[in-house]
């Protein structure tokens, strides 16, 4: 719990600190649409509202792979299921990433989606390699080679009656 704490901090400054640096580039491609001998003035407000926005989708962007390795260590997603699902989690980083920027402009989707997918890649990595440690030590059934009609490895055993004699 608290490597969690301690991991979402740094994390989310990263995001931070990236949409800090790739700010101005954002604005300088959004600011390049403006014809020549037209000024383009930007109210404080919006300026304000913008970078704000901003900085606070990288920073949640950056914590998605905290978010997909706490529900692999509570075994709610396994590894393999990640994996296999590559697809969609591709899709859905850009999905995320082309509602949450401020623009509609796809140099600033593209700035976040790619660390993103960078740091969910290595937390699907990461929830395969403990899936394996998992499996090495026993500490959990491997539920993806069981049949549809095989029992479940639940002990029969209940408040240590044989549950053959109720």
């Amino acid at each position: 719990m608290y490597l969690f704490v301690v991991l979402s901090f740094p994390l989310f400054l990263s995001g931070v600190v990236l949409a800090y640096v790739l700010m101005p580039k954002g604005l300088e491609v959004l600011l390049g649409f403006t014809p020549q001998n037209v000024g383009n003035y930007l109210p404080v407000d919006r300026y304000l509202s913008f970078f704000i926005r901003m900085v606070i989708v990288f920073g949640i962007g950056f914590l998605t792979p905290l978010f997909i390795v706490g529900l692999n260590m509570i075994g709610v997603l396994s590894g393999k299921r990640l994996a296999s699902a590559w697809r969609y989690i591709i899709f859905g980083v850009f999905v995320f990433a082309a509602v949450a920027t401020p623009t509609g402009d796809p140099i600033t989707m593209m700035m976040l989606a790619a660390p993103v997918m960078v740091l969910v890649g290595g937390a699907v990595a990461f929830s395969l390699l403990n899936d394996r440690r998992r499996r090495r030590n026993g500490a959990e059934p491997d539920y993806d080679s069981f049949d549809d009609d095989e029992v479940s490895p639940i002990p029969e055993s209940v408040d240590g009656e044989d549950s053959a004699r109720r």
